[in-house]
């Protein structure tokens, strides 16, 4: 508190002394001069008031995740203006969205109940990721690593859509009557460009990468429970083929030989 009255001390002495000192070497008429001092100190507070906004949204956003009972973040983005949060659990195999402006709003997704991903520009699909489905581009290298949930590359694909937005969504669908989808607002104001080195961009990207690595990950080990399941059900019905006498043990355990090799 002391150090904050120390500061607004030194504030008003300073503009007191522009007032004064600028009134003097330029010869400016006084009320010139404090309109434009006035209009420096309302620039300082709005400033200062969007920080303190975007603080209390982080600490929101960082509440919300250790709250979270059983959902430790292995991997966490969060939004450049403090909006949202994309967090992780490559353990418990979970993912935690939460919004800053909704009350600490939070959804939790299990990785096998991710349907698709899609990366929006002004509403249009520019990518698109389901299961065992790709349009418009590819994870490069994308890999989970470890229990750290780590990801390398990025994504790739020439994109159709305009080389300015002034919107881009990540819109993820879910198994879930209630709530079917998720749309995360990554970025929403003026027109940038698509291919510019944008904060924003990098972070919708870095989401879009990330649930793909998921669902190719789920795609491999319903694959291999699939092939898993078929070698089994062959198995039951070459032993049934035996018990009933149409195959001999010799061609029985050929068969059995080929289905496992």
């Amino acid at each position: 508190m002391k150090t904050k009255r120390n500061s607004t001390s030194a504030l008003l002495f300073v503009i007191f002394g522009l007032i004064a000192g600028g009134s003097f070497i330029t010869g400016e008429p006084m009320e010139l001069v404090v309109w434009i001092i006035i209009f420096i100190i309302i620039a300082i507070i709005a400033i200062s008031y969007e920080i303190s906004n975007k603080n209390e949204r982080a600490t929101k956003l960082n509440s919300a995740i250790d709250s979270t009972i059983n959902f430790t973040a292995s991997t966490t983005i969060q939004g450049y203006d403090a909006r949202y949060s994309f967090s992780i659990d490559q353990e418990r195999r979970k993912v935690l969205i939460a919004f800053a402006d909704y009350n600490e709003h939070k959804t939790i997704i299990d990785f096998a109940d991710i349907i698709s991903v899609e990366l929006l520009e002004d509403s249009n699909t520019t990518f698109s990721k389901s299961t065992m489905r790709t349009i418009g581009g590819g994870v490069v290298g994308g890999v989970l690593a470890g229990g750290v949930g780590a990801i390398v590359g990025g994504l790739s694909g020439d994109s159709k859509g305009k080389k300015k937005t002034s919107r881009i969504s990540v819109k993820i669908l879910i198994r879930n009557q209630s709530t079917p989808s998720i749309t995360i607002d990554c970025y929403k104001g003026e027109p940038i460009d698509m291919t510019s080195d944008s904060q924003s961009i990098k972070e919708a990207r870095s989401i879009v990468d990330h649930v793909s690595v998921i669902i190719d990950m789920i795609d491999r080990e319903n694959a291999a429970t699939s092939q898993t399941k078929s070698i089994a059900d062959e198995l039951e019905k070459l032993c049934s083929l035996k018990e009933k006498g149409i195959l001999t043990e010799e061609e029985f355990q050929m068969q059995k030989s080929k289905l496992l090799s």
